[in-house]
Order: structure tokens, then C-alpha cells, then sequence
């Protein structure tokens, strides 16, 4: 039987189980609705020395299992998301990308993309996709 008067007093704990990081804040796309004001002009992005030391960081916690590679478009810097995602899945983390898909103008260019990248580990995709894209 649990003791309800010590779960009352207890602090709550929030254990995190993931790490989202945003490689980029450019997209080829500019939506209004974007909650992280991405488009083709912002600059910059995090290197691949940032995001492993992030993956490192973040495993101390201890909960976390996955990583999520969003922006902007990760795709932009599909070099850095691939070592990303071969370092994360190395580490026994499950990976997840975020994109516009703006790089599939092909069936053929598609599957070569995502090979790749399943290949150093991908297991999850979002498409973000909605009537303004």
C-alpha cells in the first residue's frame, strides 16, 4: 500500500526522456503561424562539436532516450544531421527529425535522402505539413 501522506508532501519530479535540437532556424518556407520565425534569411547553425556536446550533456540526466532534430529545416545542413544522428543513435538514443520536406522533389531523391540517414539511425520523421505549406 502506498503512504498517500508522504505522496502528498513528496515534490513532484519531472524526468525528461527528451532532447530536441534545433540544428537551424533557416527553411525554405516562411510561414506565418512558425512559432520559431524560421524562413530562408536567418543564419547561422548549431556544429556538429555543439550538438554531440549537447547529446553528452544531456545524457547525465539519465531519462533521456531520444534526440529530435528540428529548425528551421534540419535538412539545410544535411551533412552535420547525418553525423548527428549516427552520434546519437551511437549512444543508444532513438532519433527523430523534423522537416518541410522541401528535398523531396522525387521519389528517387527521397529515398536516397532517407537511406542515408536511416543508415546512421534515423527511426523517426515528421513531416510538417499543413494548408499554408
Amino acid at each position: 500500500m502506498v503512504d498517500s501522506v508522504a505522496n502528498a508532501t513528496s515534490t513532484p519530479t519531472i524526468e525528461p526522456n527528451c532532447l530536441a535540437i534545433h540544428l537551424t532556424y533557416r527553411c525554405p518556407l516562411s510561414c506565418a503561424h512558425c512559432c520559431f520565425s524560421s524562413d530562408g534569411y536567418k543564419l547561422g547553425h548549431q556544429d556538429l562539436a555543439q550538438i554531440t556536446r549537447l547529446i553528452d550533456e544531456a545524457l547525465l540526466l539519465g531519462t533521456i532516450r531520444f534526440v529530435g532534430f528540428t529548425g528551421g529545416d534540419p535538412f539545410l545542413h544535411q551533412d552535420i544531421l547525418h553525423e548527428a544522428i549516427r552520434y546519437a543513435s551511437q549512444k543508444g538514443l532513438r532519433t527523430r527529425v523534423v522537416t518541410s520536406a522541401y528535398w523531396a522533389t522525387s521519389p528517387e531523391k527521397a529515398t536516397r535522402t532517407l537511406a542515408s540517414l536511416a543508415d546512421a539511425g534515423l527511426k523517426e520523421m515528421t513531416v510538417s505539413y499543413d494548408d499554408a505549406h
